[in-house]
């Protein structure tokens, strides 16, 4: 194929350009169609191309159009026009065609009927001279489309796409430059993309068109960018590195020239929102950290930019966007900043629609879908806690919780109003846990190893001493209770999993990460285990470990309704994490 003939890069301004696009009809919306040709009779040459037009089937094919056009054709604005083709030839009957009076050269055979086409590259013609083609076969056409991008600010719409040596011209449809270009015969094209805006050098890249099907550029189309004189230079080499167990990313670039350039501004956006700085003050580095506590949530998509500052803080352009797309499958939530939740103060459950109650040490609840927006209840309750004393209607209707001095449950509506109190008949407080299921209440002591049931008006309906077989005076902790999982206690071997006779059943003892705090299951039964260290994991049901999600765990861990919810940073940051699963 013929490489000569470049371009010209005279282009029309932006004013031009407009005007040009109204007197085409062709491109008023619509992308690739064929510009119809017209017969030259200028040519003073002699040569010919003799062909057929051929069916799939190899039948000849009547009255089918076969245009030629110079390989180096430019159908763009600034070429040899929008119609003009060498030569225009009609079939015969049995598909045959001629065209005469071709100048010395290479031509492009385009041939159409009933939208049926084919394209035959690089036919080479000499004066006083015969040249004849194979036959070859109509298809149905095909169709690719992209994405061409000029730098930030810069409308893509200003670009003409240019398929050299044929009769097709495209624009694209928006300004994040989107493509289409339809309508086009089986074969490879020169594809030239050129801007009208004049800091921009055209690109040469070859397309290929497959019959019947609908190709996609992977790569998106850049225009090389020269700035003007005196403009600051572009960051447009951002990249980032995402890290899953600390919800953050490291944005980094490349250091410009010190003599024009002083510090850096660093932007985001998500989705379809604007750009937002994040940097409060200029960057003098070249990275810059993003995490959780600026909005950064893992399974979204994000662009980083990054500006250039120069001594005076004169701004420069924001260079090409880095994109992150954070594929886990974990969103987290912050809900509230607990002030008085350090380890072992604060207890919580939640109800079916995801909010949240939350007890606080000085007896507060709150409760709402956003803690941080909840309402606290106007007559606190007095609470003095044991192991998990608030447990939550999944209605959200009705609040169970656990008093001491001496030891009682009580039921209090969603406005904090008491229903009922009933004490219960243990004759000194001990370590529990407060547990519902059904239509049914049971309160299960530790240390005691007595599990106590009642309805939910209130009424004592038995007790069961459990885990006699169980010697406590070789255990560092009392033996627990998880609804769903079982008794087990966490001792030096893992978990211990127990029967109901206090029988060891089975161990756990995961990778250690330090002392295990607390662990939960959700309903695919995969585990979560967060450790002193601060690490939470997550483990496949069969207890492969699957990845660490979060850094900072130090607080109990509650599995409700496709959530995780757990207390990080020394108590102070309440999150729900939404597993995905």
């Amino acid at each position: 194929m013929s490489r000569s003939n470049p371009l010209s890069r005279s282009a029309p301004r932006l004013g031009v350009l407009a005007f040009l696009l109204a007197q085409i009809p062709f491109l008023n919306g619509c992308l690739g169609e064929q510009v119809a040709g017209t017969t030259s009779t200028g040519n003073t040459g002699k040569g010919t191309i003799s062909g057929r037009v051929l069916t799939s089937e190899g039948k000849g094919v009547a009255n089918a159009k076969v245009r030629v056009v110079s390989v180096d054709h430019n159908p763009g604005p600034s070429g040899a026009g929008f119609g003009d083709v060498a030569d225009v030839a009609i079939t015969a009957a049995d598909g045959s065609f001629r065209t005469d009076s071709l100048a010395n050269g290479l031509y492009n055979l385009l041939e159409e009927k009933d939208g049926n086409l084919s394209f035959r590259d690089s036919v080479a013609v000499d004066n006083d001279s015969a040249t004849r083609v194979a036959g070859d076969s109509l298809r149905p056409p095909g169709s690719i489309s992209g994405v061409v991008r000029l730098q930030p600010g810069h409308d893509s719409r200003t670009v003409f796409l240019i398929l050299l040596g044929t009769t097709t011209l495209g624009v694209p449809t928006d300004s994040v430059g989107n493509f289409r270009l339809a309508n086009l015969a089986q074969g490879e094209y020169r594809l030239r993309l050129l801007s009208t805006l004049d800091a921009y050098r055209p690109l040469d890249t070859l397309i290929t068109i497959t019959s019947g099907a609908q190709g996609i550029l992977r790569d998106t189309l850049r225009l090389a960018y020269q700035a003007p004189l005196g403009e600051l230079p572009i960051v447009d080499d951002v990249s980032i590195a995402y890290d899953t167990t600390r919800i953050s990313a490291l944005v980094t670039w490349r250091k410009r020239d010190p003599a024009r350039v002083a510090a850096y501004f660093v932007y985001r956006k998500h989705r379809d929102s604007a750009f937002v700085r994040l940097s409060k003050v200029p960057v003098t580095d070249t990275s810059f950290a993003d995490d959780w506590r600026n909005g950064l949530k893992p399974g979204g998509f994000y662009e980083y930019a990054v500006t250039a500052l120069d001594a005076r803080g004169n701004e420069g352009r924001k260079g090409e966007s880095a994109l992150l797309r954070v594929v886990v499958r974990y969103s987290f939530d912050v809900l509230i900043p607990g002030s008085d939740c350090a380890p072992g103060k604060c207890f919580y459950d939640m109800d079916s629609a995801g909010n949240v109650f939350l007890s606080e040490a000085n007896g507060a609840v709150f409760h709402g879908a956003n803690l941080g927006l909840a309402t606290k209840w106007a007559d606190p309750i007095s609470l003095d806690f044991g192991s998990k004393p608030i447990v939550v209607e999944p209605s959200g209707a009705a609040v169970y919780m656990m008093y001491r001095n001496p030891l009682r449950i009580g039921k209090v509506d969603a406005a904090g109003q008491k229903q009922w109190v009933t004490a219960l008949p243990f004759d000194r407080d001990v370590a529990f846990t407060l547990h519902q299921g059904g239509d049914s209440l049971y309160v299960w002591a530790e240390e005691e190893r007595v599990m106590t049931y009642l309805d939910k008006q209130g009424r004592i309906l038995g007790q069961d001493t459990l885990l006699q077989n169980l010697n406590l005076a070789n255990l560092m902790l009392y033996p627990s209770y998880k609804p769903g999982i079982g008794f087990y206690v966490k001792s030096a071997e893992g978990l211990q999993f127990l029967d109901r006779e206090g029988r060891k059943t089975s161990v756990w003892n995961p990778e250690n990460r330090g002392y295990l705090w607390d662990f939960a299951r959700d309903d695919a039964g995969r585990w979560y285990i967060s450790w002193s260290t601060g690490v939470l994991d997550v483990f496949s049901p069969d207890r492969t470990l699957l990845g660490s999600i979060l850094e900072g765990a130090d607080g109990d861990l509650l599995y409700r309704k496709g959530a995780l919810y757990v207390e990080t940073l020394n108590g102070h940051i309440f999150m729900r994490i939404n597993t995905g699963f």
